[in-house]
């Protein structure tokens, strides 16, 4: 669990249970994987996949605190994931 293995494993978990229509289940398994890794272009991917799953349950204001809370530098690769996001 403590490896990128483990941390790629939690992301297609999450995404699993937002197939299955557990979205708070998706963002628990979101958030520990956010604690529980080291890889900064990793946390950015999970911290976008949790934007979506808090916009999916309706929650802009949440989502807008997470994502004003992603300066750019941590954004990465993903920032035009992120501006997009923040638009919708």
């Amino acid at each position: 669990p403590k490896t990128t293995y483990g941390e790629y494993g939690r992301l297609f978990l999450a995404r699993l249970k937002v197939d299955a229509g557990d979205l708070d289940g998706a963002r628990r398994t979101l958030e520990e994987a956010l604690s529980q890794t080291r890889d900064e272009a990793l946390a950015g991917l999970i911290r976008l996949r949790m934007a979506r799953v808090l916009l999916a349950k309706g929650d802009s204001e949440a989502t807008l605190k997470l994502l004003d809370g992603v300066s750019e530098k941590a954004a990465g690769q993903y920032a035009g994931l992120y501006t997009e996001l923040r638009g919708d």
